[in-house]
């Protein structure tokens, strides 16, 4: 609660992955086309699942960053009440969302769009929220920057025939 607007800031930019999230996996599956189809096709069942728990996430978070704001019992009641009921249900969507960057990335290292390195700066992603320090979720963010915006500057630097004649 000590710096709630770079809080509430985090979560309008979880929120924003999260409508990105549906383009990015349309667009890695509309380039793989030959090798790593199967990957990117898995990818894309779970993309769904992922929107849904980036927006879950972005949504608690934005939730939760307003509870400061009442007393402490109160909070304490709701937030119970998220983690273990509302929470229980969504943690499996937001478990889908850095599984599918796994998957995505795989494909997109397979087809020859990105670097292998992606791959592990993927599975780097999916981990780094779970360390045990406090900056983990700016740690996450930074390495999202790196492997993610590594695939999209290379989908982007594509031309028009690239995007015809799918990898």
């Amino acid at each position: 609660a000590a710096h709630a607007g770079r809080w509430q800031g985090a979560a309008l930019l979880e929120l924003l992955t999260a409508a990105l999230f549906p383009l990015a996996t349309a667009g890695i599956v509309h380039l793989v086309r030959r090798r790593g189809a199967t990957l990117a096709h898995l990818g894309a069942l779970r993309g769904g699942l992922g929107t849904l728990g980036m927006t879950s996430i972005a949504l608690r978070h934005l939730f939760i960053y307003g509870l400061p704001a009442t007393d402490q019992a109160s909070a304490l009641r709701v937030l119970d009440r998220l983690d273990n009921h509302a929470g229980a249900a969504a943690m499996p969507l937001m478990i889908a969302g850095p599984l599918t960057w796994i998957v995505l990335a795989g494909a997109a290292a397979r087809a020859g769009l990105a670097s292998r390195w992606v791959v592990l700066g993927a599975v780097a992603f999916a981990f780094a929220d779970s360390l045990p320090i406090p900056a983990a979720e700016e740690i996450q963010s930074l390495i999202g920057i790196a492997a993610f915006g590594a695939i999209g500057y290379r989908m982007l630097r594509l031309g028009d025939d690239a995007w015809e004649a799918s990898a």
